[in-house]
């Protein structure tokens, strides 16, 4: 099943292989599929299974995304497809209309911070930081929270999604060097004292947006070299500091729910910072796109469309 699906999705990380190769075993075992094939088309059976799970409607849309690809890599019939794609297509005009309206799952409103209360936690870390600058040696705690504090600050001017895994270290002398298929294989910081960016080939969106170089502001900057003098023989940007290996995505969200639990008793993950982070600046535009478009009578896509140059 795994390369059946590599195959047909070869840019998914080993991660998201895994995932689907789970939810699949999953559903069947749940519905006592003998075969792969047989279980997947009786679409009436598999739909009342994935109603009736305890679960999100997220969650719901994630299994049906899953199913879809799955049996789009074993060119499976396409009307059986049709039927798992509109029950998908329901979940995620769910999904819009939520967003649309501000209807939030009451996991996230219990999760959401505002943009200052953020800053305020980070700004505490900061001075804690600060104090072990003129250390020579690091404890894996110390290493932890400089970790923790360069994250942050990352984050919050580049909020990406748990991109960040894996990612090596480079000069960009020595990035430069690289061949296309090295830059195109792995996920790179690229430093140098005139230029830095991030080269991001490894993430969720590239088949859709490809390779993309994201600068990063001296800002930022500042605390990567603090970061960097704490770690100096690291290859890898994030680590794993207790095992002194690359971080997983998976580990990036334990470092996030486990420093934040810790210190304001909320679970923050990288998707709520990037909510809190495109809120904060955009929230205002919105409200006032919003009004414009019902003054002048028509939807905010028309006014994107047809009047915003």
């Amino acid at each position: 099943m795994e390369k059946i699906i590599t195959d047909f999705k070869p840019n998914l990380s080993k991660q998201s292989i895994k995932v689907y190769v789970n939810t699949i075993n999953k559903i069947k075992n749940n519905l006592d599929g003998k075969d792969d094939l047989l279980f997947l088309k009786n679409t009436k059976e598999v739909i009342k299974y994935l109603d009736d799970l305890d679960v999100s409607y997220l969650t719901k849309r994630n299994y049906y995304n899953t199913i879809i690809v799955y049996m789009q890599s074993l060119e499976l019939d396409l009307n059986i497809i049709k039927i798992y794609q509109d029950e998908r297509d329901i979940l995620n005009e769910d999904y819009v209309n939520n967003m649309k309206n501000g209807n939030y799952s009451e996991k996230k409103i219990k999760n959401t911070i505002t943009k200052k209360e953020l800053d305020d936690v980070i700004d505490e870390l900061e001075k804690e930081v600060i104090l072990l600058q003129s250390n020579t040696k690091f404890t894996n705690k110390e290493k932890h929270k400089i970790q923790m504090l360069f994250l942050l600050k990352f984050l919050v001017e580049i909020p990406l999604r748990n991109d960040l895994n894996n990612t090596k270290i480079i000069k960009y002398k020595d990035y430069k060097k690289l061949s296309d298929e090295d830059i195109n294989s792995s996920n790179y910081f690229v430093y140098s004292p005139k230029k830095s960016f991030l080269s991001l080939s490894q993430y969720k969106t590239k088949k859709k947006y490809g390779l993309k170089l994201i600068d990063i502001p001296k800002s930022v900057m500042k605390y990567f070299y603090i970061w960097l003098k704490a770690v100096p023989d690291s290859d890898y940007l994030i680590l794993n500091i207790s095992k002194n290996i690359p971080a997983t995505a998976h580990d990036i969200t334990l470092l996030l729910t486990k420093f934040f639990k810790k210190r304001i008793n909320k679970n923050i993950s990288t998707t709520i910072i990037r909510s809190i982070i495109v809120s904060d600046k955009f929230s205002d535009y919105k409200k006032e796109s919003q009004d414009m478009a019902n003054i002048m009578g028509h939807s905010m896509s028309v006014q994107q469309l047809v009047y915003v140059k």
